[in-house]
């Protein structure tokens, strides 16, 4: 069965550019009647320093012992795999964690233009309100009960996500280009990395720790 994946992330700033990195990833599967039916979020160690904690909260020691992305991107690659990317803010997201896959030369089907965005959306749906993920949710009467959590993030856009369903008998017609095609988009099988990898990337991780840069 066909899924909308709509996933968010933290990060320890605004542009991979600047060698930002993911901190903490969440995943929610929607059915097509918009109902919530899994939930994955996980803390991630950047391999530098957190920087951007007055946003979510997270601090480095918090991430410290948390796993690498290389360790759990088979499980992320098993839940967007045949579903249809969503987040709020594709444009922000989508850089992030293709970068993650970057890092461990992997290349993915995903992009900017390759999954749906509900801040986009919005301008449909919701056509008086700001784009903003709070201004949205205000707007449809969600509260946002731990904003700049990546899990409270993807529940909040999946929550989005089935207001615009509820509101468009045509929805799935309407956005058929990418619910038809991202299950035919060919995703990598990710190898575990091995345990020398991963003691090493562990050691760097433990010499970068000093750096606090942003």
């Amino acid at each position: 069965m066909q899924y909308f994946a709509v996933f968010d992330l933290e990060t320890t700033g605004l542009s991979v550019t600047y060698n930002h990195r993911v901190v903490e990833a969440a995943i929610v599967l929607v059915d097509a009647q918009g109902r919530i039916v899994h939930e994955w979020d996980t803390l991630l160690n950047p391999e530098r320093s957190v920087a951007a904690t007055h946003v979510h909260g997270i601090r480095d020691e918090d991430v410290a012992s948390a796993p690498l992305f290389a360790e759990i991107a088979g499980e992320v690659v098993a839940l967007l795999q045949g579903n249809v990317p969503v987040a709020h803010n594709l444009a922000f997201d989508a850089p992030f964690l293709i970068n993650e896959f970057h890092q461990m030369g992997v290349k993915v089907p995903l992009g900017t233009r390759a999954g749906l965005c509900t801040m986009q959306m919005a301008r449909l749906y919701l056509p008086h309100s700001r784009r903003s993920l709070e201004a949205c949710c205000a707007a449809i009467g969600y509260r946002n009960e731990a904003a700049h959590s990546a899990l409270a993030d993807a529940r909040a856009t999946a929550t989005l996500l089935a207001f615009y369903m509820s509101m468009d008998a045509d929805f799935m017609q309407r956005w058929a280009d990418m619910i038809d095609t991202a299950p035919q988009w060919r995703w990598p099988v990710v190898a575990e990395p091995s345990r020398s990898r991963l003691s090493r990337m562990v050691d760097i991780v433990a010499e970068g720790l000093g750096d606090t840069g942003a």
